[in-house]
């Protein structure tokens, strides 16, 4: 398995039941949309973790290990 699929299923062990949901449904959306929705879709979601990252105080990630969303 490749680390971003591992990052993938780290975080997706980490939703609640109703957040995997909204996740198969989005994902669902964009595997099924055309190239014009689908690049439509990656800009909202890229849209919106720029708009929580601004949002918020200084972070300076977390302590004594990888971050669990992006392995870094």
């Amino acid at each position: 398995m490749s680390e971003k699929a591992k990052r993938v299923l780290s975080v997706w062990v980490s939703l609640t039941p109703e957040e995997r949901e909204e996740a198969v449904k989005l994902i669902n959306e964009y595997q099924n949309a055309d190239e014009r929705k689908k690049k439509e879709i990656s800009l909202e979601s890229l849209n919106e973790s720029h708009w929580f990252a601004k949002s918020t105080t200084m972070n300076f990630g977390p302590l004594g290990g990888e971050c669990p969303y992006c392995g870094k």
